[in-house]
């Protein structure tokens, strides 16, 4: 029980708790709040300020790459006197745990009695070579920032086989000449931003994989640039992060409720049955179209090729006539292709979509023999693609009549722009068209795509239109992704410096699809979410969000004094509109 106990205490160390201010900051930024580009309002202050207000604003190079963050804990104790040694803590270790959280366990349990002289006194004799040669891994890297040489670490292993004690081999790894040099070297981590720090520690504590800027903001009034608050947050972080390895998260789901993107507000299954009430007597009245019949329908493609649509088709036997009806009565189909890769579809659909092959020319199908994701159909339907313009169409959402003309006609408008995206309604039940779907009101409230607002969430979502040149220069879809592909193409555009335009006409409705890729209570959604955060967080984030407040307020050429509860970008913002005289 003491050795469970002592584990126990490394997990979750009390002093560390204890020492956070009474009212603590919230430290999980909420996901609904748009964080808008700092940097262009910052460099728009700095041209109005300057001489020449008419000159375009510089543009500043991207800061280089941070150095990988070196130590977790400011101090690591090692010695005869009781301390624990706080193993566990460290990145290395962090990746031990993923790779076995068992044998984490028991080296914890040896190097735990080793450093505070409890249990064997040996304390490696009950360790495998493999395991020692872990243990003088985590050591070599803990105090000396790198890994053993193999001279070293052949000398420490047989001294451990034959019986050194750990504790005397830590002592003498931490006390060394190196260790001291190392320990001098970390002092110049003082010298880091608290953003630059929030964002070297984000890649292994944060349960998102990186800070996006809501939580760059977040944690940043909480330091304050008080360096001793950081000791304090690393270890609430480190015992949030290590409850989590031990105890899983579970994914909860529930195909009756859904966020609507871009607000606080959830609708559920009864906000949608209470409105349904109120809408029926009007949807029963309203006298709707009768299509002509498939087989007495005449059609004369252009040939031109404008747009090229795309779909990815599994299961979806349920939606694949509405879905056609839906595209093929677009108003700009005539200069449009529809692109459909079946990805072994047990439900028969080819039958249907040859029907309307017989009248519309321009519907291409393939078939894939064997399952593939939506991303290989996807890559698949980009290399049949002959449009300039293209776009997703997923079987169980629906467009308005318009929505192809509308999205070519804003990238034909604009051609320094690259993405058209817009909002959009949700729906709840499939069978209703577009304008009843609209009737109900539940509309998402996307923000204006910027690097900050992009790595917060998938703005362009849902059936954006892109120009297929953009595949020319940044590739396909990345096709390891099972949900979040879209997501990380888009990351990869706005990194390459790609525009998106918003439209302010929401001509789109998405089906809450309990049987969605993207809904499915088995996604992997959460996890790719990481993957993108790791991998495009520090890319992406203004160099004026990791400023300190003296070096950013010395860019805009004022004072450093502005109250800590207001985020850099409400800082701008004021400031911003105080230049321009819209304010006093």
């Amino acid at each position: 029980m003491d050795r469970e106990r002592r584990l126990k205490d490394v997990v979750k160390p009390a002093d560390a708790i204890n020492r956070l201010q009474e009212e603590p900051v919230e430290l999980h930024a909420d996901r609904h709040q748009s964080v808008s580009d700092v940097t262009v309002l910052a460099d728009e202050i700095k041209q109005l300020r300057s001489a020449r207000p008419d000159t375009e604003a510089a543009c500043l190079p991207r800061s280089d790459k941070l150095a990988a963050w070196r130590r977790i804990y400011d101090k690591v104790s090692a010695n005869r006197s009781g301390n624990r040694f706080n193993f566990g803590l460290t990145n290395k270790l962090r990746r031990a745990m993923l790779a076995s959280r068992a044998r984490v366990i028991r080296l914890a349990h040896s190097m735990l009695d080793a450093a505070s002289g409890g249990g064997n006194s040996s304390g490696s004799r009950s360790l495998s070579g493999a395991d020692l040669s872990e243990v003088i891994k985590l050591v070599y890297r803990q105090f000396l920032k790198r890994d053993p040489d193999p001279n070293g670490a052949g000398f420490f292993l047989k001294a451990l086989e034959n019986g050194l004690p750990l504790s005397k081999f830590i002592h003498e790894i931490a006390n060394s000449a190196e260790a001291q040099k190392a320990k001098l070297g970390d002092v110049a981590s003082t010298a880091l931003s608290d953003g630059q720090f929030i964002l070297q520690i984000a890649e292994v504590l944060f349960q998102g994989g990186g800070a996006n800027p809501n939580q760059l903001e977040t944690f940043k009034r909480y330091l304050r640039e008080d360096l001793s608050q950081r000791s304090s947050l690393i270890n609430k972080l480190v015992s949030e992060h290590f409850g989590r390895l031990v105890m899983p998260e579970c994914q909860s789901y529930n195909p009756d409720i859904c966020w609507v993107m871009g607000t606080s507000e959830i609708l559920t299954s009864e906000r949608w049955n209470d409105r349904t009430s109120k809408l029926s007597a009007s949807h029963s009245r309203r006298v709707r179209n009768r299509a002509i019949p498939l087989e007495e329908r005449t059609f004369r493609h252009s040939g031109d090729f404008l747009v090229s649509a795309i779909a990815s088709l599994y299961r979806g036997g349920q939606f694949i006539e509405q879905f056609l009806e839906n595209i093929t009565t677009q108003s700009l189909f005539d200069k449009s292709e529809l692109i459909i890769i079946d990805a072994d579809s047990p439900e028969g659909e080819q039958e249907i979509i040859e029907k309307y092959q017989k009248v519309y020319s321009n519907i291409i199908y393939k078939r894939i023999n064997y399952k593939i994701g939506i991303y290989d159909a996807w890559n698949e339907a980009l290399r049949l693609a002959r449009g300039s313009y293209l776009t997703n169409t997923n079987l169980d959402d629906l467009r308005r009549l318009d929505s192809f003309e509308i999205q070519a006609a804003a990238l034909n408008e604009f051609p320094f722009f690259d993405v058209v995206y817009q909002d959009f309604f949700y729906s709840f039940d499939s069978h209703l068209d577009f304008e009843q779907v609209a009737d109900y009101g539940f509309k998402s409230n996307l923000p204006i795509v910027t690097p900050n607002n992009l790595l917060c969430f998938n703005s362009p979502h849902n059936a954006p239109m892109w120009r297929a040149q953009l595949h020319k220069e940044l590739g396909l879809f990345d096709i390891s992704f099972r949900s979040a592909g879209d997501y990380e193409f888009w990351l990869r555009c706005i990194l390459h410096e790609k525009r998106f335009f918003k439209l302010n006409v929401p001509h789109i409705s998405y089906f809450q699809n309990p049987a969605g890729i993207s809904t499915s209570p088995d996604t992997k959604g959460i996890e790719e979410a990481r993957r993108l955060m790791k991998k495009y967080a520090r890319l992406l984030t203004s160099p004026y969000l990791t400023m300190s407040r003296e070096e950013f307020a010395k860019e805009l050429n004022v004072a450093p004094d502005w109250p800590w509860e207001l985020s850099t970008y409400d800082f701008v913002q004021r400031k911003f509109r105080s230049v321009r005289g819209l304010t006093t």
